[in-house]
Order: C-alpha cells, then structure tokens, then sequence
C-alpha cells in the first residue's frame, strides 16, 4: 500500500509524517535538506522498524522514482546526492555541487518491515539562484582611475545580507552592495561575495520540545511542554496535538503549561516555530499520564505501605 501525507498546522494528519524544510541556495554550492519522519512504534502488536529510505527529485518520481537516493541500491555510486540521515527519524540529504537542474522539489519515502509504504508527498522547495556582480560608476567611459567612486552589486534570489571578499579576504560590508568611494592602489584586488546563510541564521532551526517534571506523570500533576529554536528575529509558536487522525491547535505562545486532569491527555505532542525567514516542525514528544487510582490500587496490592487518601492527595 502507498499513502501520502502533508503536515501543515490546522490540517488533518497521522501520526505518520514526514517534515522537510524549503533551501535557497547559490549555483556551485553545496546545500542540505533538512528532514525528519515519523511513524507508530507498534502496529496491529507488531514493532515497526525502517527498512528501506529513498529520496526523489520531481513530483513525478515522488511514488515510483527513479530514485536519487535509494538505501537498499547498493550499484548507486553517486556523489551527488548523500544521505546524511538514518533509519530512525532523520532524513535530511544533502546535494554537492548545485546547479540550475537541481531546483524543483524532492521528497523522501521509507519503507517499514510490515510492507508500508510512505512518501512526504508535500515535498522540500529547492531554488538555486545565480550570483552575479554588477559594476556602476559615475563616469559613462573612460578607464576607473584614482579617486573615482565604485559601486559594486552583489545579485541573488536567496538573501539581501551577503558577505563581500577581496582577494578571498572577507570584508566588514553586509549590505548588497559594496560602495568604493575616492578609490586609491590599495582597493585594487579581485572582488567576490556570496550570500549570507539566512537559512540557517535567521530562520527557525534546531527547534526542540522539552517536558517538565517528566514524560511520565500522575493525574493532577502541573506540566510544562517548552518549545525551543535558535533564530532571529523573535519566533511565532504554536503547540499542536496529534489525537487520533487529527492535529488540534493547541496555544500560541513558547510555552504549553496545563493540568492533566486525566489520561486522555496523553498523546503526542510537537510546536511549530517561524519568522519571516522561514518555519520549522520540532520533534514530536510522547506525554503519557498514569491513574491515580491504578497506582494506588497497584501499591496495595504490592503491601509497600498503607495510606490514606484525602482528596486526591498521598499522606
């Protein structure tokens, strides 16, 4: 069987997914998709283990390939595309040496050992731009001579904020365009830039949940689910629950704070985090909450100590 599935918040989803992150990057680069999948532990009483991954390149190939990345192709030699992922939840691939070929979108399929077959079908966005450099100069011909003024132009689709080299040195100028005024020997050299990694500066990564006291607590107990990423500027949060076949929104803040007033909230859960760069999934987080009552009956049962029950309260 075959089922393709698309995270986005507010939707319907699984708890099979698989989340990727878009890249914009520089013909000659090399430049990395960000990836992650999950999948149920156990299925119909059966462990589920990944026995197969492979990653795609057009929507077409998404189901039946040819495959880029292929795990179980042992005649694949190429340098290409390397699978910097496992067989556990990381997926990401990274692709050497971009060029214009290599934009579209990819996306990643594994295979599970009960004979499931699942594609992130909503795929990762690669665009790769052309760097190019412009020259402007007040006078119209005529050789550049001693103080004269340059403006030089770094041109790309994927950020404003490049960094500018002479002569492979870097230079303090972040802006796209590098101004040369009253110009002496000393500004001769061979000009370079590339674009700044916004990507992986200023938009969400490393993005991370966090439980306290525990992954593991007893009705009526206080939890906190912290959702944590490096980016700038300031982040948007928003807490999902994965209940059955839906995802509930939950709040939009950084933290998820509540009162497990039963086991029904068990489940798992994950925050989204973004910015005007960009947007990330963190890892989903398993919350498992015990009866009160089952615990008790439990230590009974077991003559470790008596106890008096007021209220809901151990004494």
């Amino acid at each position: 069987m075959a089922l393709a599935l698309l995270i986005l918040p507010g939707v319907w989803c699984t708890s099979w997914l698989v989340l990727y992150q878009d890249v914009c990057a520089v013909r000659g680069s090399s430049v990395v998709i960000l990836c992650t999948y999950h999948y149920p532990e156990t299925l119909v009483n059966k462990n589920l283990t990944v026995e197969k991954v492979m990653w795609s390149h057009g929507r077409k190939q998404f189901f039946d390939g040819p495959f880029i990345i292929d795990s179980n192709n042992r005649t694949h030699t190429a340098t290409k595309f390397e699978y910097v992922g496992n067989k556990v939840h990381n997926c990401t691939l990274q692709i050497h040496q971009v060029e214009q070929s290599d934009s579209g979108e990819y996306a990643f399929r594994f295979e599970t050992n009960n004979g499931g077959k699942w594609t992130g079908s909503n795929g990762a966005k690669v665009n790769i731009s052309e760097l190019i450099i412009s020259m402007t100069t007040p006078k119209v011909h005529g050789p550049i001579k001693e103080g004269d003024c340059v403006n030089l132009t770094c041109m790309n689709n994927c950020s404003s904020a490049v960094m500018w080299f002479r002569n492979g040195k870097p230079l303090q100028e972040e802006s796209s365009t590098l101004y040369l005024c009253d110009i002496s020997f000393q500004d001769s050299g061979n000009y370079s830039c590339s674009p700044k990694k916004v990507l992986s500066t200023n938009s969400p990564r490393n993005t991370s949940v966090s439980v306290w006291p525990s992954s593991e607590v007893l009705e009526g107990s206080d939890v906190t689910l912290t959702c944590s990423s490096n980016a700038n500027p300031t982040l948007n949060y928003t807490w999902f629950k994965i209940d059955g076949d839906s995802c509930l929104e939950m709040v939009s803040q950084a933290e998820l704070q509540f009162n497990v007033t039963h086991t029904g909230n068990s489940g798992k859960y994950f925050c989204v985090v973004s910015n005007k760069h960009g947007r990330q999934n963190s890892t989903i987080l398993s919350l498992k909450v015990k009866a009160l009552t089952l615990l008790i009956a439990s230590l009974l049962r077991k003559n470790v100590f008596t106890m008096t029950v007021i209220c809901g309260c151990l004494t």
